[in-house]
């Protein structure tokens, strides 16, 4: 292997923490670079876990509204699409 690679990971990757508006804290999962889905520790206002979250494949999380959570999906073109999932 011809790369340098460093002996550790950084705690959280560049860009790889969100603050909801509801306050919650969203973590993305430190992973190797072709694991697959990404996937989110959420923690609440306490700094208590109260769930994890994996978005479908392909898709990387780029923020939030209110109740709601915005992706892009790049397709074979690398053109990019917004998408919006909603709450309940």
């Amino acid at each position: 292997d011809e790369q340098d690679w460093p002996d550790t990971k950084p705690a959280f990757e560049p860009n790889g923490v969100f603050v909801t508006p509801d306050g919650e804290l969203w973590i993305r999962e430190s992973r190797p670079a072709r694991a697959g889905a990404e996937r989110y520790d959420i923690v609440d206002g306490a700094g208590r876990l109260v769930r994890r979250v994996q978005l479908p494949e392909g898709r990387r999380l780029v923020g939030f509204g209110k109740g709601t959570l915005y992706t892009v999906q790049t397709d074979a073109d690398d053109l990019e699409w917004l998408e919006r999932y909603r709450s309940r």
